[in-house]
């Protein structure tokens, strides 16, 4: 009050004025993270991580009301000049359009500014399919602390993804027909002829 001359109604539009004031890029981010129902601690770290890597010294200064597509496109040069892989530049993209659908839904902007930006194609020899072999494993198995062994035997001679061997119950496994049902029947508890070839597992 005493910097506003003691009048009630300037202070009153301060006060406003703050609390309407937009936030950067790397705030709002930061908000969106925050916001999060249950996130994995991994998931935290992974996003805090692009975060602080990958926005905060291009972007991250901008107010989310003026960031366009100009900006996302120089954001994106910006990480392909850099070396950052097609999969690292899509990942941090879809956590930036995440935080502005919450901008949007917060009223900050009035539509997500990542929408039709142009990324650099995904290389999908990285995602081709790779085996160990037989012996690979056994290196791996034997150098694991003894309370994962069990668990992770079952994950390579099932073929059963991480999710559905933890949602498995005790009646979705039968151990003398050496069969499991996840959301379709697994191969069973032991290694069989591998459709990859003879060296894969």
């Amino acid at each position: 009050m005493d910097a506003n001359g003691q009048s009630f109604e300037i202070a009153q539009q301060a006060i406003l004025a703050n609390q309407s004031k937009v936030p950067t890029v790397a705030e709002m981010i930061q908000e969106h993270i925050d916001l999060l129902i249950r996130p994995s601690s991994g998931t935290t770290r992974t996003d805090q991580t692009m975060l602080d890597l990958h926005v905060r010294d291009i972007t991250g200064h901008i107010p989310v009301d003026k960031l366009d597509y100009r900006h996302m496109n120089h954001w994106v040069k910006s990480m392909m000049a850099k070396g950052r892989s097609p999969k690292t530049i899509h990942n941090v993209h879809d956590l930036i359009s995440a935080a502005m659908n919450t901008a949007e839904m917060l009223q900050y902007i009035p539509r997500n500014p990542c929408r039709g930006v142009q990324l650099p194609g995904l290389d999908l020899a990285e995602d081709e399919a790779m085996f160990l072999t037989h012996s690979e494993f056994s290196l791996i198995v034997e150098g694991m602390g003894e309370r994962y062994k069990a668990f992770t035997s079952f994950l390579v001679m099932t073929g059963t993804r991480f999710g559905e061997a933890t949602a498995l119950t005790v009646g979705d496994v039968d151990l003398l027909d050496c069969y499991g049902s996840a959301s379709e029947p697994m191969h069973g508890l032991r290694l069989r002829t591998p459709k990859y070839g003879e060296n894969a597992l």
